[in-house]
């Protein structure tokens, strides 16, 4: 488990910042893409009512990029941007989807032990 852990945070920490130092604008405008295109209410909700289906399925499904945004764009950015947009699409799919699971795990959790016993249920 630590190896695993370790080789994770490799990645995503010493990786992704020399993927992001080849065109820095093609990072940013790629971050900032997958923010605004990744609808958060919906990855919660479904975090909150599929738990482990949702969290599987944001982590594993690939982001698809708008093609109209690369038109034009030298290969560098094209690079650039298509591998810091998934990485971050990704990322904040996946972290929706987990406070979801979580909120819905509280509610159960909730309902269960303090509210159903009051009820006599």
């Amino acid at each position: 488990m630590r190896y695993t852990l370790s080789i994770f945070l490799c990645v995503f920490v010493c990786v992704a910042p020399l993927q992001a130092q080849l065109n820095p604008q093609a990072a940013t405008d790629a971050r900032r893409d997958a923010k605004v295109d990744t609808s958060g209410i919906t990855w919660l909700l479904g975090g909150y009512a599929c738990n482990l289906f949702a969290i599987g399925f944001a982590y594993l499904s690939e982001p698809t990029i708008p093609v109209e945004r690369l038109i034009g764009k030298s290969p560098d950015y094209v690079e650039t941007y298509t591998v810091v947009y998934k990485q971050a699409a990704k990322s904040e799919r996946t972290t929706m989807t987990l406070v979801g699971a979580g909120v819905g795990l509280a509610t159960t959790i909730l309902v269960r032990y303090f509210i159903l016993p009051t009820l006599g249920l």
